[in-house]
């Protein structure tokens, strides 16, 4: 493609605001789809004691723009309170701790390097 001296900043403007769309389109799959696999991997790696908690992991898109995406992935009711519990442990009634069952941390920290991976291989 030529583009004359005069038009430069024009073509460098519109091929930037391809990349932009194409980047911001990409990392908007990108996150979906790691929130996605999060969920599943937090089903399998959740305590399963009757398995209701471990089958209330969700996530839900938290916030959107043309630029911008969050997810959030959470337990459902009435579950969720379990989440800091089992993850921190917690006091016995009669004196003692529970020993912490560190689920939710792994799957966070995974998904942030998928998201890391994915971007930089996609781009």
């Amino acid at each position: 493609m030529k583009v004359k001296s005069s038009d430069l900043a024009d073509a460098v403007m519109r091929e930037l605001r391809n990349y932009s769309r194409e980047a911001t389109e990409t990392m908007k799959e990108t996150i979906l789809d790691v929130s996605k696999e999060t969920v599943k991997d937090l089903k399998q790696t959740s305590p399963k004691l009757t398995g209701d908690y471990a089958k209330r992991w969700k996530y839900d898109v938290a916030y959107e723009t043309s630029t911008e995406l969050r997810t959030v992935i959470h337990v459902t009711k009435p579950e969720y309170p379990l989440t800091h519990l089992l993850e921190k442990g917690h006091a016995k009634r009669n004196g003692g701790r529970t020993r912490p069952i560190v689920h939710i941390q792994p799957a966070e920290e995974r998904a942030i390097d998928q998201v890391v991976k994915r971007m930089e291989r996609k781009l």
